[in-house]
């Protein structure tokens, strides 16, 4: 095990020890000879260290809230760069090197973009279409540009972060839901810093199951939760345009298909047939894109599951916004 001092602190905050040494053995394997630690707090393996690469250090942690163990992983880090990794991704090898690029006097956090885990032609699927500008709305997570990006995409399962901020802002909060961790700590170090997509702090992450209704499943109680967490935490949520959107989409639909007909003075058919056929061509103009992510055999699929996963979202979204809307009533009339 490493002595010296770390010049990178990467902290997992773990409920899954099955996966995360597929991380570990990721790290083992970065490029150059640079010290780090690595920090699991919580679930961790049944593992005795005998990695050379790096310093491990286990924290148990029966608190199951992530940031109440990357708190923890903080206040025991030993370097002036902290690292968050998810316990589900593997760091490419050169990971560590270009984290390190970060200076720790600088004002910046740093993301990188994600591939499947899986060699799936489903998971190559989901991914590609997660990649599409119009699919997801927010680029984190995939976004392969170097580029200043807006404190919506830097997600906590793969970022670097100057230790210095914590001590400014202070730490990830812990009396929010564990699923709005990085929005709310990007939203309060936007005062203080700029966020970085850096393309080579990439790593693969399985979020991409080698199953299309999986996949679709997934997004639905993502965006039920967002439609939840629109109305328990407004004051972050209606900041984010997509959200936003995907809320109001419904009523502005009615709007127009009311609207147009007074305009032009033609029947309400004439209306839904427009709409539907703008909403055709914007689908269609992805066919390039679908041609160079996945191929022309795929190229109708990948158009389908964007349309699915645009009604998906509304749907769900407007679902968790009914369902706590009514969880605040009730708790008014009780």
């Amino acid at each position: 095990m490493l002595k010296l001092h770390p010049s990178l602190s990467i902290i997992i905050a773990c409920t899954r020890p099955q996966t995360v040494l597929q991380c570990l053995d990721g790290l083992s394997k970065q490029e150059g000879q640079i010290i780090f630690e690595v920090i699991i707090v919580g679930n961790c393996p049944a593992i005795i260290d005998t990695y050379q690469r790096f310093s491990l250090r286990l924290i148990d942690c029966q608190a199951k809230h992530a940031n109440i163990r990357r708190n923890k992983g903080i206040e025991n880090s030993k370097a002036p760069l902290i690292a968050f990794l998810d316990d589900d991704t593997i760091p490419d090898p050169h990971w560590v090197a270009q984290a390190l690029q970060l200076n720790p006097n600088d004002k910046l956090i740093i993301t990188g973009p994600e591939r499947p885990t899986r060699d799936h032609w489903k998971s190559r699927l989901a991914f590609a279409v997660s990649q599409n500008k119009i699919t997801e709305g927010l680029p984190g997570h995939v976004n392969q540009k170097s580029a200043f990006v807006s404190w919506t995409e830097v997600p906590f399962c793969n970022c670097v972060i100057p230790k210095a901020i914590f001590d400014q802002i202070g730490y990830p909060a812990t009396d929010i839901p564990w699923d709005m961790d990085d929005f709310e700590f990007c939203n309060r170090a936007r005062r203080v810093a700029q966020f970085v997509n850096v393309p080579k702090l990439s790593v693969c992450h399985d979020r991409y199951p080698d199953s299309i209704t999986k996949f679709i499943l997934y997004k639905a109680k993502l965006r039920i939760r967002t439609g939840e967490k629109l109305i328990s935490h407004p004051n972050i949520y209606w900041k984010i345009p997509a959200v936003v959107l995907s809320a109001l989409c419904p009523y502005l639909l009615i709007m127009t298909l009311i609207i147009i007909p007074l305009m032009i003075d033609s029947p309400f058919y004439i209306s839904v047939i427009s709409l539907a056929g703008l909403y055709l061509i914007i689908i269609l103009s992805q066919i390039p894109i679908a041609i160079s992510k996945i191929g022309f055999r795929m190229c109708l699929l990948y158009l389908a599951m964007i349309a699915i996963i645009h009604f998906v979202t509304v749907a769900s979204v407007h679902a968790g916004i009914i369902s706590r809307l009514f969880s605040k009533i009730r708790l008014l009339h009780d």
